[in-house]
């Protein structure tokens, strides 16, 4: 049994000028990318199936930033990855916030789009509300969507989903309401994943890799997380998962003692390796019997001048609930590696996570 440890270090690098500016600026939008999006009566963004909303994920996070407010604007929507960010962006270009003291006051003026967020290395950050959650340019400024049935919010801590007859019900729900979920509920809730590879098989809480990297030095930052997680629950007659692989790569700068996006030169070159297992599961003698292990490996290679790289992984196997619902076959994620590299100007910093 192996484990892993959290990587975080020091990023020795030249100090660069002040951020650039980004924001909608650019109205024309690859026409392959565009295609219409339906909403339900409640404005919710509608898909059909887990096929339509994963390749519709897979494309909003193919985009830069004007490419996604001129997707919106074709769509009469302004999702609430957008609203937080074009918020938190003018808050830094525009009211030049430069001191503590003035973000704290921003915050709190406007806490429910900007945080101040202690990162996976007690790093203070200074971001937009769900800064890297994958589906904030999927759901409205209720924080909600629909997928078939089945409608779902995102909260700071975790997904929660359940019949979109439910509506009013999930609508009124609190992040401070989330512990009181259990199996007589009405809701599914999904926890995020926090940054770590663990190795121990553990029925009780789906398995997946979530890798955090951040490198530091004086007033400047890169930051790299690689997550493959439950991200969608098909509620069936025998429940799933489906598990989807996302990465981001950022740059920041130092505003008094907080973090803030920056436009930098961002460039990673990374070999990444996914291990999961499929058992069988006994109904008769109620136990697992054998196993068969599996990897899925990928590479990946990128340099621009960017605020943010994001990055799609494949979509994996469904995961069986076999310790809730006795089904025959159980995929889960068991843990991942990766090795290689991220830089941002005069500096590259090598990893290796076995």
């Amino acid at each position: 049994m192996k484990k892993v440890k959290l990587i975080i270090a020091t990023l020795l690098v030249v100090a660069i000028g002040a951020a650039i500016f980004w924001a909608c600026e650019k109205e024309n939008v690859d026409s392959t990318l565009i295609k219409q999006k339906n909403f339900n009566s409640n404005g919710l963004m509608y898909f059909s199936n887990f096929e339509e909303f994963s390749n519709t994920l897979d494309m909003l996070l193919t985009m830069d930033f004007n490419e996604l407010c001129s997707y919106e604007n074709l769509n009469a929507y302004t999702s609430f990855g957008r609203e937080c960010e074009e918020l938190y962006i003018n808050s830094l270009e525009v009211d030049s916030l430069s001191t503590d003291e003035e973000i704290q006051n921003f915050v709190d003026e406007h806490s429910d789009r900007v945080q101040i967020f202690t990162d996976y290395d007690n790093e203070q950050l200074y971001v937009p509300i769900l800064f890297d959650h994958p589906f904030r340019y999927v759901i409205n400024n209720n924080r909600m969507f629909q997928i078939d049935s089945t409608i779902y919010k995102v909260f700071n801590s975790g997904i929660v989903s359940t019949s979109s007859n439910n509506y009013n019900d999930l609508l009124d729900l609190s992040e401070s309401n989330l512990q009181y979920i259990d199996s007589n509920s009405i809701f599914q809730y999904i926890p995020n994943s926090t940054p770590y590879i663990k190795f121990e098989k553990d029925l009780e809480n789906i398995l997946g890799m979530d890798i955090f990297i951040a490198k530091i030095n004086g007033n400047e930052r890169v930051r790299l997380r690689l997550i493959v997680s439950p991200l969608y629950y098909a509620p069936t007659a025998h429940p799933y998962y489906y598990y989807k692989g996302t990465g981001e790569l950022r740059g920041f700068r130092l505003i008094g003692n907080n973090w803030c996006y920056a436009k930098r030169t961002l460039g990673c070159n990374f070999n990444y390796t996914i291990h999961y297992w499929t058992e069988y599961y006994n109904n008769s003698t109620q136990q697992f019997e054998g196993a068969n292990y599996y990897n899925y490996s990928n590479n990946k290679s990128y340099t621009a001048s960017v605020p943010i790289y994001k990055y799609n992984f494949a979509t994996f196997p469904t995961v069986a609930l076999v310790n809730r619902f006795n089904i025959s076959d159980n995929f889960m994620i068991h843990y991942g590696s990766v090795n290689g590299c991220i830089h941002i100007p005069a500096v590259w910093y090598s990893f290796n996570i076995n």
